[in-house]
């Protein structure tokens, strides 16, 4: 089972990961979102949207019917309507061939009648834009049960970077984890990663975020 696989089974997200992510919030609204579209992309490549939803007061992932556009010179291009997970994860992939040049990512969350926007954007270029380089990430975070607010005494944490496969992973005690994940990486190129954390009974929560390769 591939990454995008994984994905697309909904955990119950029983673990919230502590990471830092580009949260666009509006005002009069309990909603906040933040959306990633990747890139930059080679033609004909398969383009990746995804970010999550959350309840500004309660800080917890939420529920909501999204509205995502892919727009070039004010021309929507592609648009699709899902909704997303309990946790408040979503992502979808468009394949088919925009064509060279730059594009704008739109994604509206609603819920109750309240909306909130997010705005990305990405490239498209005619081929690869440069050879990789091997970097070293550092990833490190705190593992809670998100029905407590306890910490997860003892487990297993999984990264991979989605568009390379490169992974690795370690056991962790206390909540607290910090480790080092080697991937090959064009620099300027943004990448999905893709965590999991597993308890010793054997329970998933998963996560997911962008970065940029610098």
């Amino acid at each position: 089972m591939n990454f995008l696989d994984k994905f697309k089974k909904i955990f119950p997200f029983i673990f919230s990961i502590f990471l830092y992510t580009f949260l666009v919030k509006s005002q009069g609204t309990s909603l906040q979102i933040f959306c990633d579209a990747g890139g930059p992309y080679v033609r004909t490549a398969t383009v990746l949207v995804v970010g999550n939803v959350t309840n500004i007061t309660s800080q917890k992932g939420e529920e909501a019917n999204l509205s995502i556009k892919i727009q070039k010179d004010g021309d929507i291009l592609a648009e699709k309507n899902l909704t997303s997970s309990l946790n408040g994860t979503f992502y979808s992939i468009f394949t088919q061939d925009f064509g060279i040049g730059n594009y704008t990512l739109n994604v509206t969350a609603e819920k109750g009648g309240e909306q909130v926007t997010c705005l990305d954007e990405f490239r498209i270029l005619l081929s690869q834009p440069l050879v990789c380089e091997d970097k070293l990430l550092k990833i490190e975070g705190r593992a809670i049960y998100s029905s407590t607010g306890e910490s997860v005494t003892s487990g297993k944490v999984y990264a991979i970077v989605a568009e390379t496969l490169d992974r690795n992973s370690t056991t962790f005690s206390n909540g607290q984890f910090s480790f080092y994940l080697k991937a090959c990486l064009v620099l300027g190129k943004r990448y999905t990663l893709g965590i999991t954390v597993e308890d010793n009974q054997g329970k998933k929560g998963s996560y997911q975020t962008i970065f940029l390769a610098v």
